[in-house]
């Protein structure tokens, strides 16, 4: 069960961030772990439209129950860590998150659109044309995602400590592929690692 909904029209505007920079909602993608929500959004600068991203949005801890209060709360303190973290893992392999913006009770952390197709996707369409990946294509594709998970393992904080960064949730919908052959690795939000404060993951 969603600790709390979002019956959103297409096109309502969920927020303006700083910069006037506006997000469009376009379609509402389930609920993501912990409880958080997965949008679909247009950014849009002087009402022109500049690409899509992804938001991650949980809302007031008040006025629901005590279960799904603590749930929102928690989902919260997560958000808040996926964003620190991120801020140690600038690669082009790793889906970038541009921030954390609160609109009133409602929290968004803002994510950039991977590019491409994901590996769910991809195999999909294979199995429907009977067709296999290539060896090469498996190889490569996987040593482009080591690489990520290398990078993410070797990061350091602050005090150039190592974060000890583990993703925890690799799968097929979690690697994307573009028509260049770069290699993407989406959401660190559950990963284990060693940032001061972090929130253990085992929110349901």
């Amino acid at each position: 069960m969603s600790a709390i909904t979002f019956p959103l029209p297409k096109g309502a505007i969920l927020f303006t961030d700083e910069n006037g920079v506006s997000y469009e909602f376009r379609e509402a993608l389930g609920e993501a772990h912990h409880g958080l929500n997965l949008f679909l959004a247009r950014r849009r600068v002087n009402g022109h439209p500049k690409g899509k991203v992804l938001l991650k949005a949980v809302g007031d801890p008040r006025g629901v129950g005590a279960e799904d209060g603590m749930r929102v709360v928690k989902a919260r303190a997560k958000l808040e860590e996926q964003v620190r973290l991120a801020s140690h893992l600038l690669h082009p392999g790793i889906v970038g998150v541009r921030g954390l913006h609160k609109a009133g009770p409602v929290w968004y952390v803002i994510t950039d659109h991977p590019a491409g197709q994901d590996l769910d996707d991809l195999m999909a369409l294979a199995t429907e044309l009977d067709r296999w990946f290539s060896p090469e294509f498996t190889l490569y594709v996987g040593a482009a995602v080591a690489d990520v998970l290398q990078y993410a393992h070797a990061a350091k904080g602050e005090q150039g400590r190592s974060l000890g960064i583990v993703h925890r949730a690799i799968d097929l919908g979690h690697i994307f592929v573009d028509w260049d052959g770069r290699v993407q690795v989406s959401d660190f939000g559950l990963a284990l690692s060693t940032l001061p404060g972090r929130i253990v993951s085992t929110v349901r």
